[in-house]
């Protein structure tokens, strides 16, 4: 493949099973989530297993600073990022009639600001390594009630 695919929420679920299978076509990592010591793992094991490099990024995309700080990241590695999986997110527990509604809120305004924001970023520092490069996104909802 030949690619790299900057994947947020990659320490688990669907996150970490999106990072094999682009790995598994070739493609290099951006591995992003909270959790550096179990990225350092998924990175060391998709490095070994599947011969590609992984470049980890601890970060907390609840944090409105975040998205700047993957981008000064990514671009400091000289990292053209071609495809982008949102998977990072958070949901409140139990029925959705028995949540907080400021809690409903904030995960609303987080799903949204993060995810328009990393597009963003990405887009507009793809446009500026590369005329003819653009990251294509794939945004997956992270929202949920248990």
């Amino acid at each position: 493949m030949g690619k790299t695919a900057l994947i947020t929420g990659a320490s688990s679920g669907i996150g970490y099973e999106l990072a094999r299978c682009f790995a598994a076509g070739g493609a290099n990592l951006v591995l992003v989530a909270r959790d550096v010591t179990t990225l350092n793992q998924i990175a060391n094991e998709l490095q070994t297993t599947f011969n590609v490099s992984a470049k980890v990024i601890p970060a907390d995309l609840s944090r409105p600073v975040a998205p700047a700080e993957i981008h000064r990241e990514t671009e400091g590695a000289s990292l053209a990022v071609d495809y982008l999986v949102n998977d990072a997110g958070f949901g409140a527990g139990g029925p959705f009639l028995d949540t907080d509604l400021q809690t409903e809120l904030d995960i609303g305004r987080h799903a949204t600001w993060t995810g328009n924001s990393e597009r963003h970023l990405l887009l507009t520092g793809g446009r500026d390594m590369e005329s003819d490069h653009f990251p294509r996104a794939i945004p997956l909802s992270k929202r949920s009630h248990h």
